[in-house]
């Protein structure tokens, strides 16, 4: 945490005794290193060229033409999701059925488009289906809101914008906080077309 809120990464151009402790203490990239090696022999012996998760995926790409691919950019995503995607997705995935569970018609709505847009198949069948999930992007969006698995959210822009009038140039590092003028903030709001439920948070948490 204290890498998110300083001012200058320092990591980047020297190395201090902490860094040094806390890099002999990551064994996992020894693991990830071997993650990947296991699924490329995969990939290598496999009859059928196409990916079967996310790995091999970057995999693929890593060998296509033009591909800005590399190692170090598949080993920090593997990373990312051993250390940071297991234990916040499902803090997340947790407080969403809480808000789900107690709205009916919520429930109702997400049955509808889950089932016009995934049909008969119990997972989601490719990509391009995801794009007709918008509600559950909404519930998922408004989940994490109200119940942020990360309290500081920061984030940067990539290129000079104008928001609200205001030039950000890109580079700036910028906090992500919820409005305390926004109507409500403490109801949970999927979408403007759904009912507030009556499931709030409490004071304070938002």
């Amino acid at each position: 945490m204290r890498r998110v809120t300083v001012l200058f990464p320092y990591w980047h151009y020297v190395s201090l005794p902490e860094d040094r402790r806390l890099a002999r203490a990551m064994e996992v990239h020894r693991y990830i290193k071997k993650m990947i090696e296991r699924a490329y022999d995969r990939l290598q012996q496999s009859a059928d060229p196409s990916p079967h998760n996310l790995l091999e995926a970057m995999l693929v790409a890593r060998n296509e033409p033009d591909s800005t691919v590399t190692d170090e950019l598949i080993s920090a995503n593997v990373l990312t999701l051993l250390v940071a995607g297991e234990d916040t997705t499902a803090n997340a995935i947790a407080w969403a059925l809480m808000y789900i569970a107690a709205d009916s018609p919520l429930q109702y709505q997400l049955f509808e488009q889950s089932s016009a847009a995934l049909g008969e198949s119990r997972v989601c069948p490719d990509y391009d289906a995801l794009k007709h999930l918008d509600l559950c992007e909404a519930v998922c969006s408004e989940a994490l809101r109200l119940r942020p698995v990360a309290a500081i959210q920061t984030f940067e822009p990539l290129a000079d914008v104008c928001l609200g009038g205001v030039a950000i140039p890109a580079g700036t590092r910028m906090r992500l906080a919820d409005a305390p003028w926004h109507a409500g903030p403490e109801a949970f709001r999927a979408s403007g077309g759904i009912q507030p439920s009556p499931l709030e948070a409490p004071q304070g948490s938002v």
